[in-house]
């Protein structure tokens, strides 16, 4: 399932950033949804659930 890959991949990036000692601030993070199907989705970086948004302001 396309949601557990993406949770996987989450997962594999705060391994490469603790293994780097760079590490993410997860209260920062935020989950945008694209695609059809996946609104309902509850990803999470460490044991903070990402907050959600449909949209983004652009700053380029």
């Amino acid at each position: 399932m396309q949601i557990d890959r993406f949770q996987d991949d989450l997962n594999k990036l705060i391994e490469w950033s603790e293994k780097w000692q760079m590490l993410f601030n997860f209260g920062k993070c935020k989950c945008l949804y694209t695609g059809h199907g996946n609104e309902d989705a509850q990803y999470t970086m460490g044991d903070t659930v990402l907050n959600t948004t449909l949209k983004e302001k652009d700053l380029g």
